[in-house]
């Protein structure tokens, strides 16, 4: 198990050979000394976890490679045994190199899942918008069968209170002001059905084309004879 010494031993080491830039000649000769010490220990390896940690925490790219390179072959180690500093040299190489392409994919993987969070998240919003727009249409929908209901229950109501005052002697002057009467609240029902139904159709269908529209020759039949009782009315009050 690595001693809190060796860890500090190791972490300068990797310092110094992850450095960016040139080492200056004092780093050189710390370097060789600390390549000294570690030919002399026994059960020595390259600290591959820290070495792993330092370039996953920095932005390292793949030209660390051959600045790791450059530093550990343009120095002579004088001190060194050669064989041991050409083994350091290959396994560092190896693992800087591996610790690149795990943190190149690792990188590329977490950009693809953020990627997939933000069309998840984005679908989410929408799935939401949808329910609230859902039930605010149901919420407008009820209201205006409501309003229909309302209207021509009240039309029907008002009617019956008009024939319903018809007593005593039933005269043609009375019978027309009913009849006018009458074609004034069938007419103010017709309308605020129609404005009910337009509201209605722009609700259910957002395309212009699909949208409900009211047959020109019932709506002229309807508002004729609505017209025609009104007329009736006016001839049976007037004459």
């Amino acid at each position: 198990m690595t001693s809190l010494n060796d860890r500090r031993f190791n972490i300068t080491f990797v310092n110094i050979i992850l450095k960016e830039g040139s080492l200056q000649d004092d780093e050189f000769k710390l370097l060789e000394q600390m390549m000294y010490v570690a030919s002399q220990k026994r059960n020595w390896h390259v600290p591959y976890e820290i070495i792993t940690e330092k370039i996953y925490k920095s932005n390292f790219d793949s030209n660390i490679i051959e600045s790791v390179e450059q530093k550990l072959r343009s120095y002579e180690f004088k001190n060194v045994n050669k064989e041991f500093v050409e083994k350091v040299t290959k396994d560092i190489l190896r693992n800087v190199e591996l610790a690149i392409t795990q943190k190149v994919y690792i990188d590329k993987n977490v950009e693809i899942a953020n990627s997939k969070l933000e069309e998840i998240n984005h679908e989410f919003e929408e799935i939401q918008d949808t329910k609230s727009k859902i039930y605010t249409d149901f919420i407008t929908i009820l209201g205006i069968f409501t309003a229909i209901t309302f209207a021509i229950f009240g039309g029907l109501q008002l009617i019956g209170n008009c024939l319903g005052n018809l007593t005593g002697k039933i005269t043609l002057s009375k019978i027309g002001g009913i009849l006018i009467i009458t074609s004034v609240i069938l007419l103010s029902v017709y309308l605020i059905l129609i404005a009910l139904m337009i509201g209605l159709s722009k609700l259910l269908s957002r395309s212009e084309d699909r949208r409900y529209k009211f047959t020109g020759k019932v709506t002229a039949c309807i508002i004729g004879t609505i017209i025609g009782l009104f007329l009736i009315g006016c001839l049976f009050v007037f004459l």
